[in-house]
């Protein structure tokens, strides 16, 4: 089922959806949004519910509710569906290529705890029941023969090397004992796994900060506490550090213990197989970023320092080393790109701090020198509000009127009913350009942004 941000949308048309689950999606993001620095609120709208009504807010991803599947999409008033597909396209495409950095621009944003919860939850629940089968008929086990040879009997008999040992005149007698080893391969995989299991999920406790266990999280709680006992209370125990040195990822070795398996233990076996694929799934930046829950402000905004750095010519290397602050240069003009700084501005404030209050922060700036020359917002909107001019003017005075003649900002949105790409607004010395940037109208707008910047840095 697929529907659009901001739209509200009754039960009765969902009809089918597991509202409870629902609810718990929303919950655990609002939870997950309240993490986020003060500088560094979401602007727009969480998704709502209450026991009639959902609107998703101005987040997009998927909802996975078990059967069924809500994906939420931009309402394409705001931002249609192909200019989305080309914003999702290059801006993947862009993370994937600078690497790690990509994690502090934006993978705090993506909220994926309820996959992998969910992805936990399942593999565990199929574990422990193929454990249970395997616990209460015949566990693998290696046979292990030991022959000893002396004066006196350790064991069954060997009689056939004892009347060989009397011929040749010796009284010495020959017995053997059979030991049974729990050292098989399978079962050193089944305790990988529980183990395995075990450390992902008491990850996903820990970054939930809670004291107590929601009542949500109770099944998995369960889970955990069996994997728990499985690697510390059962024979199993003792296999546990060896088991965790074995690369069971590795082919060759997974096919060893193809070999040795039989009846459930081959199942385990699949399950693993299955498992490891979907650890993979994880590491892929694309899958997740098209499945997590995600605010489209946060997308446009990066889209929109991705068009910047392009713009200016910034060096890749220079935002794999410090994504929040690059430099550049334009015709041996030397600049440096702000772009959200973990510590904000406050060094280049003027006035706000002497007033004690957060002087806030652009979401790009453009510093020449020692002093900030120009100030930029993103915004995902087709039209611009008092609140959204306020913050900018208050940027303005802040960071660039104490140090400059002449003041510069720009803002970047979603303009449908402009038949200029950039309006400029000049009062004296203050100029502030409204720039249309969408994937459409960035050939016609990149000069002319270049060029704006460019000026600042006289």
């Amino acid at each position: 089922m697929e529907i659009h941000t901001w739209e509200e949308h009754s039960r009765d048309k969902l009809k089918g959806i597991d509202w409870d689950l629902l609810k718990e999606y929303i919950n655990e993001l609002r939870n997950f949004s309240k993490d986020f620095p003060n500088d560094d609120q979401i602007e727009e709208d969480l998704p709502r519910i209450d026991d009639d009504k959902f609107n998703p807010g101005g987040w997009v991803g998927v909802y996975d509710l078990g059967k069924d599947t809500i994906k939420v999409v931009p309402n394409p008033e705001r931002l249609p569906k192909d200019e989305f597909d080309v914003i999702r396209q290059e801006l993947v495409g862009w993370l994937e290529a600078i690497g790690p950095a990509a994690r502090e621009l934006f993978g705090k944003y993506m909220n994926t705890s309820i996959f992998k919860r969910k992805l936990y939850s399942t593999f565990s629940r199929y574990l422990i029941q193929y454990t249970e089968i395997a616990l209460s008929h015949f566990i693998p086990r290696n046979v292990l023969v030991e022959k000893h040879i002396g004066r006196e009997l350790k064991g069954k008999p060997v009689w056939s090397d004892i009347i060989s040992h009397k011929a040749k005149g010796s009284q010495l007698l020959v017995s053997q004992k059979i030991r049974f080893d729990l050292r098989s391969l399978p079962n050193l995989l089944l305790t990988r796994f529980h183990a395995e299991l075990l450390m992902e999920i008491d990850k996903l406790f820990e970054n939930l900060e809670v004291e107590k266990t929601p009542k949500f999280l109770g099944e998995l709680e369960k889970y955990r506490q069996y994997h728990a006992e499985f690697i510390s209370e059962s024979v199993f125990s003792e296999l546990l550090d060896e088991a965790l040195e074995i690369n069971f990822e590795n082919p060759e070795i997974l096919e060893r213990v193809r070999k040795s398996a039989k009846s459930i233990f081959l199942e385990i076996l699949d399950l693993w197989e299955a498992y490891i694929e979907e650890k993979a799934f994880l590491a892929d930046f694309e899958r997740v970023f098209d499945i997590s829950l995600k605010p489209l402000s946060k997308i446009y905004e990066l889209w929109c320092y991705k068009k910047l750095c392009e713009i200016l010519s910034i060096n890749e290397g220079f935002i794999r080393r410090n994504p929040n602050k690059v430099p550049f240069d334009l015709n041996k003009k030397v600049g440096t790109l702000h772009y959200n700084p973990p510590r904000g501005l406050g060094n280049y404030s003027e006035i706000m701090k002497k007033i004690g209050v957060s002087p806030g922060r652009p979401d790009f700036s453009i510093q020449h020198e020692d002093k900030i020359t120009c100030v930029m917002d993103a915004k995902c909107k087709t039209k611009l509000d008092t609140a959204d001019a306020q913050r900018l003017l208050s940027y303005l005075l802040d960071y660039v009127y104490p140090r400059n003649d002449r003041l510069v900002a720009m803002v970047f949105y979603l303009n449908r009913g402009g038949e200029n790409p950039i309006e400029k607004i000049q009062v004296k010395d203050c100029e502030i350009y409204l720039v249309n940037l969408t994937p459409q109208t960035y050939p016609d707008v990149k000069e002319e942004v270049k060029s704006i910047v460019e000026s600042t840095l006289d």
